[in-house]
Parts: C-alpha cells; structure tokens; sequence
C-alpha cells in the first residue's frame, strides 16, 4: 500500500526541504511513505482526469491513500485534486475541516454542551465597532487557522482595534469577564514560566533572534 504524505512548508527553502526536511519528515511519518512538499510541486491534470505528481524535480507514482495536512489549509487544492483522481485520505477529511478551524471547533464544543466563551466570528472587512458594542473592552481576537498563538491578540483600546493584521479572512472573538480573563491569562504566563520559557528565549536571542522577526517575514505584499 502506497501512501502519499502531503506536507507544508511555506517558510523553508529547496535546500533545507532537500536534507532537514526529508529527514525529519520521515522520522515523524515514517520511511515507507512518499513525501509531497507543496511548495515545490506540480500535478498535470490530463484530458483523461489521470494526474502526473511531481516533486523537487522527481515524478511520484500514483498513491493508494494520501496523508492530508493536519494543521493547515494549504493542501485543500491538493487533497481535492487526489480524492477527485480517486485517492482517498487515510483520515476522515470532514472531521480534519473541523479540526483545523478554530471556529467549527468552538462551534462543535457549544453544540455539545461544552462552555465556550461568548464569540463573534468577523471578517477583515468586518465593522469593527460591532465588537466593541457588544463585548467591550478587553477581549481577545484569534485568527481561525494557525497554532502556537500566532495572530492572536488581546485588544485594550481603539488603537489597537484597528492595528493592521498580517492574517486575513476569518477571524473570531472571545470574551470573558474581565476578571477572570486577566486570571486565565496571568495563570498561562505562570505556567509558560515554570516550563523555562525565559530560558528559552534567552536561547533564541542568542542565535539572533528578535522581536517582530516572524511577523515581518509571514506577513503578505500588497499587490
């Protein structure tokens, strides 16, 4: 059985995916799967529905099943084209949709009876001061796609409200009672502590690393 494992990697280059990231891959995924890095591929689609995979230079067979990418949406075309080809995912994609999305997430835990915070969902085009008319401030703005706190902001005033995002499309909002927004933050940051977070920052400083480094390298070109 042949499986294909679509991986993202939009912030690498050809050399890195060509040593560190094969390497790596396969260690997480294992040696007997195929790799597609898809950045740095192409499909054919022929006039008979059949596709031509190719990736870093090198034709791929066709695969039995595809793995798709778990936190991201950069494999929808991808994982489309292959179940339309008749490939299908080794996982169910619906439930994946699901979990990649924080607010088909939110929206799953409320309609099971696990308490959310009160949540607005808005777009970039979006009125913002229907968020301030409803919740106040403060509240917290998180972007529907992504992990590890990226583009999630906790907004205080009107400057900040209007501070232009890198992120775009959906967005959502949560609001708490104040209170016990500021305790639940405060307790993340005690428990970001304990696990050597300074130590580890201390670390990234050391290899030049700085503030704003990741915005300014995700954040988009205007045309």
């Amino acid at each position: 059985m042949k499986i294909l494992a679509l991986v993202a990697c939009p912030n690498s280059t050809i050399e890195n995916i060509s040593t560190d990231g094969i390497r790596n891959m396969h260690a997480i995924l294992g040696q007997d799967k195929e790799l597609l890095f898809c950045e740095y591929s192409t499909i054919e689609i022929h006039r008979d529905g059949e596709l031509s995979i190719t990736c870093l230079g090198k034709p791929i067979e066709k695969p039995d099943y595809f793995w798709p990418i778990l936190g991201s949406t950069d494999g929808f075309i991808v994982e489309n084209m292959l179940q339309n080809a008749g490939i299908e995912s080794v996982l169910d994609l619906k439930e994946l949709q699901t979990a990649r999305s924080k607010i088909a997430t939110y929206q799953r835990f409320a309609q099971h009876g696990i308490r959310v915070p009160d949540t607005i969902v808005f777009f970039k085009d979006s009125d913002k001061q229907t968020l301030v008319n409803r919740f106040g401030y403060p509240f917290v703005v998180k972007p529907d796609i992504g992990f590890g706190g990226e583009g999630v902001e906790l907004i205080h005033n009107e400057q900040e409200l209007q501070k232009e995002s890198p992120y775009a499309f959906a967005y959502f909002v949560l609001n708490d009672k104040r209170d016990r927004l500021y305790q639940r933050i405060d307790a993340r940051i005690d428990e970001m502590l304990l696990e050597g977070l300074v130590a580890e920052v201390e670390k990234l400083k050391e290899k030049g690393c700085h503030r704003g480094m990741e915005r300014k390298m995700k954040k988009p070109e205007s045309n």
